[in-house]
């Protein structure tokens, strides 16, 4: 749960996000960020916004309607999108929740992947990370999608295929995010067809895994990555135990 500092912050930061009850906050999130000379900054002061010249400039300023949720039995926060604008965004791109990163089920939005949540909170939860480095992050890529249709960091399949893309599209993985991508593929798949699935030798001449029946080099080779880190993390002996 949150704590009094990160309720502390919460309220100086963005003072239109208050919690209403124990582990329920919600509001109005206003918020800015840019993208300039390859960074992303969030509430950026007004020179920066005012340097156009970079070619990769984009400047998105946007309010959303957030109600954030704790549940007893999850490890992070949970944050809904409240005020329609998402839907509304959907459904005049003929688009279904989960093509907007949304959670079919409840409607949570899929901030990142579990293994980036875990790797974003290793050294214990803290509110200002949530909300700068994960929430606005995402409502400023939809913010994007709903003018140009393109997310600007490209998008990972739905369940397992999802898992190993992450895995693999990474440049220095450790053997923590390797681990984490191990537990949560057990917990997709079961662990004796994960065993089945990096018992078996993969080439990248073979058909991918996705099922488009083009060769893997040419369709997802970093699922074969992946596969290979997995493969290759089990040879040095690192533990692989869901916990």
């Amino acid at each position: 749960m949150w704590t009094q500092s990160d309720l502390d912050w919460l309220e100086y930061s963005y003072p239109t996000l208050q919690e209403t009850k124990v582990g329920q906050i919600e509001g109005f999130l206003t918020f800015s960020m840019l993208r300039t000379g390859g960074q992303y900054l969030v509430n950026p002061s007004d020179d920066l916004i005012a340097d156009t010249s970079p070619p990769d400039y984009l400047y998105i300023s946007d309010t959303y309607e957030i109600l954030l949720t704790w549940p007893d039995d999850e490890k992070y926060p949970k944050a809904h999108e409240t005020g329609g604008k998402l839907a509304k965004a959907a459904a005049r791109l003929n688009k279904s929740l989960l093509d907007m990163h949304q959670n079919d089920h409840d409607g949570a939005l899929c901030l990142a992947a579990a293994m980036d949540l875990e790797r974003t909170f290793r050294s214990g939860f803290e509110m200002g990370m949530f909300i700068e480095e994960l929430l606005i992050p995402y409502l400023f890529a939809q913010s994007n999608y709903d003018k140009t249709e393109v997310w600007l960091w490209g998008e990972l399949s739905h369940g397992w295929l999802g898992l190993l893309e992450w895995l693999g599209r990474h440049q220095s993985p450790d053997d923590r995010d390797i681990g984490s991508t191990y537990k949560y593929l057990v917990g997709s798949l079961g662990k004796n067809k994960v065993d089945l699935l990096l018992g078996q030798r993969w080439r990248q001449h073979y058909k991918c895994l996705c099922g488009s029946q083009k060769k893997s080099r040419d369709c997802h080779p970093d699922i074969q990555r992946s596969i290979s880190l997995l493969r290759n993390a089990i040879t040095r002996g690192l533990a692989l135990v869901p916990k």
